[in-house]
Formats: structure tokens, sequence, C-alpha cells
């Protein structure tokens, strides 16, 4: 019982792969966490989002989910399914008066990058407060709020493209595994678990409506 007002699917996992070094089981648990995940933990909060007189699902992406960039072809692959994900949810729940947000953060600083290779300029990084305060005025917006960039002003170059620094991808919370914890769901557990051992030290403070 109860209604959701709003549902934030923000679990991920990144890492620096070539399409020579992604094997099947890399392949499977980037789809698994980054796209199987956002849509098992929204069935199942669909129910009480429709409870909810503002319903509102924002999916956290990445610049990677609008280009490819060499050594992501299973993350890019996943973040272009979520935006796919979301775009055809919006439309399925319109009617509803239920929001669907896609966000599109560049590099966030966050400790995700913490055991990735590679030569990261963490200095020209967003922070974690920079993509909350997008989700925060989505939530409090009007409109569709459909596709949402990550403003840059925080960067002392003035840039956080991909290309730049080496990457540039979003970062990883909490928030979707633990929705599915409190859903209590089995059909939620693989998917779920895979979201705990990834994120679980990775913990975005963010604002409550």
């Amino acid at each position: 019982g109860g209604s959701i007002d709003i549902l934030v699917n923000n679990a991920g996992i990144f890492d620096s792969k070539s399409i020579d070094d992604t094997d099947p089981d890399t392949w499977n648990r980037f789809l698994e966490v980054n796209l199987t995940g956002p849509y098992l933990v929204t069935i199942e909060a669909l129910g009480a989002l429709r409870e909810s007189e503002k319903g509102h699902v924002i999916n956290i992406a990445s610049e990677a989910a609008k280009k490819g960039f060499a050594g992501s072809t299973a993350y890019c692959a996943s973040k272009y399914g979520l935006r796919g994900f979301g775009d055809a949810l919006r439309e399925d729940l319109r009617a509803e008066g239920i929001r669907v947000s896609t966000v599109y953060p560049g590099a966030t600083d966050t400790t995700i990058f913490d055991d990735v290779a590679g030569d990261w300029d963490r200095s020209t990084m967003k922070k974690p407060e920079d993509v909350a305060e997008v989700v925060w005025n989505a939530y409090h917006g009007e409109g569709d709020q459909a596709d949402l960039d990550v403003e840059r002003d925080r960067s002392p170059s003035g840039s956080t493209d991909m290309a730049e620094g080496r990457t540039g991808f979003s970062g990883a919370a909490l928030g979707t595994w633990r929705g599915a914890r409190s859903l209590d769901n089995p059909r939620l557990w693989p998917a779920a678990r895979s979201q705990r051992r990834s994120v679980r030290r990775r913990t975005v403070p963010t604002r409550r409506p």
C-alpha cells in the first residue's frame, strides 16, 4: 500500500573496456545493472506511482546515452538502452499523468572512478550535487521535463565533455537498490544484488522533496 511520488533510477556501474576485452559476462553485467535493474524496479513501483498525484520516474543516464566513446561499448549500449526505455515509458504513462525524465550527466566526481584504470582529471568533473540539483528541479518543475542535461558551470575549465580528460560518465548511488530492497519482490533480486555489489560504497547524498 501507499504511494511513491518519485522514483530515481540512479544505480550504475562503469569500467573502461575495449570491445576485445568485453566478454559476454561483462556485457551482460552492464545490461543487468544499468538497464534491466531500472526496468524491474520501475514496473514494481508503477502501482505506487499511480497512487500519487505527482508520480515521476527519473532515470540517470549519461552523455554516453547520446554519443559513443572508445573503450565503452557495453556501457554506451546500456545507457542508450536506458534512454530508449525512458522515451517509451514516457509515452506509455503520459495519459496517466506520470512524468518520466532522463538526465544526461557528463563526468561526475564519485567513487565510481576509484577502481577504473586510466588518467582521470577529476578536477574538471561535475559534483554529485550538480546532478542532484537537476533531479530536484525536474521534480518540482512544470511540463514534461523529458531530457535534461547537467550544467557545467562548476568545472574550472568550463568543460567536462566525455572526450576531454579522457571521458565522462554519471556517478552512481544506492537509490535503485534501496527501492528494490523495499519492494521485496524475488524477481528483482538478481539485478538488485548486482547493483548492491556495484554501488554499496557509492552513495550520493540528495535532498528529498
